[in-house]
């Protein structure tokens, strides 16, 4: 599983570290800008196939992102993670299409839950 985590919150980025460690999965910290045309650069030159987008990050670009991230690779993974707790971001957002949608704080174990449905998902393909 190639995974990328496009975040400069450390609390988060900390906790996404733990999880990959314990299922040996390695993954990709996005150090770039907060330019929308080179996150989805990063992302589709790299070939990842699960992202973890922090709404925070990109702030208002992010269901554009998304959306273009989904054109692309229609077969990448996405958790989603935002403090925005509007009904209609949700909305938006679970319209474009990811595999989990979160509130942050998000907890340790929830991540350690999504990460690991998405590799068991990956592997079942490939076996």
């Amino acid at each position: 599983m190639d995974l990328i985590t496009i975040s400069n919150d450390k609390e988060l980025l900390g906790k996404i570290e733990k999880v990959c460690n314990s299922l040996s999965i390695k993954f990709t910290v996005y150090k770039g800008e907060k330019n929308a045309l080179e996150v989805m650069s990063t992302v589709c030159s790299d070939s990842f196939n699960t992202i973890i987008l922090d709404d925070d990050f990109l702030s208002n670009d992010s269901p554009q992102i998304l959306a273009a991230l989904l054109k692309v690779n229609k077969k990448l993974k996405v958790i989603f993670l935002t403090s925005d707790s509007s009904v209609e971001r949700g909305r938006l957002i679970c319209g474009i299409g990811v595999y989990y949608y979160s509130i942050k704080p998000v907890e340790q174990s929830e991540l350690f839950e999504a990460i690991q449905s998405i590799n068991k998902i990956r592997n079942q393909l490939i076996n």
